[in-house]
């Protein structure tokens, strides 16, 4: 019961689709060495990590060769240093350590790897005692704190769909 009045009518669009990780929120660890693992402490996938967590200590002869080069270049010239400090770099060792070792560390040969970001172990390739190769993968962690929605939507709904528009997600699991 009212007046008769032109409005446009909404039809809910449902899609099909899929929870995934923000790709630009995923972090690979693969050591830029060769080494292996002594003690895998983020050991289980789903395990939550905070950057600059440690996840495994290693032992790497390249590793601990280059700490040692660098200190003693630090006695010989600022400029030789610089480059030593640049392999250390290079190498992908944490800037935490190279500054412990400017403050008068001494050269370690087991040390340890850093998460990279705050986030969720998704894959874990590695156990203790094994040894890796530089490039290997060792982990994939992603930041679950944003995810993406990808969604399969069929072509003649496409001219309903726009940019920036707010949707509603039911997951299977909740509707109950």
């Amino acid at each position: 019961a009212g007046a008769a009045r032109r409005q446009p009518l909404a039809s809910p669009l449902r899609a099909v689709g899929a929870i995934a990780a923000d790709e630009r929120r995923t972090a690979v660890v693969a050591p830029r060495f060769e080494g292996w693992v002594q003690d895998l402490l983020a050991n289980t996938t789903g395990q939550a990590v905070k950057r600059g967590e440690a996840l495994f200590t290693f032992y790497s002869p390249e590793a601990a060769a280059a700490e040692r080069e660098y200190l003693v270049a630090r006695q010989v010239s600022g400029a030789v240093a610089e480059a030593a400090t640049e392999k250390l770099r290079n190498l992908g060792i944490p800037m935490e350590r190279i500054a412990q070792l400017k403050r008068g560390g001494k050269p370690s040969n087991v040390l340890t790897y850093p998460a990279p970001l705050d986030g969720i172990v998704m894959d874990k390739a590695v156990l203790a005692g094994q040894r890796f190769a530089a490039g290997d993968t060792l982990y994939r962690i992603a930041d679950l704190s944003t995810v993406w929605v990808l969604t399969d939507v069929f072509e003649q709904d496409l001219a309903a769909v726009r940019a920036g528009e707010a949707v509603a997600i039911r997951l299977p699991a909740y509707l109950r």
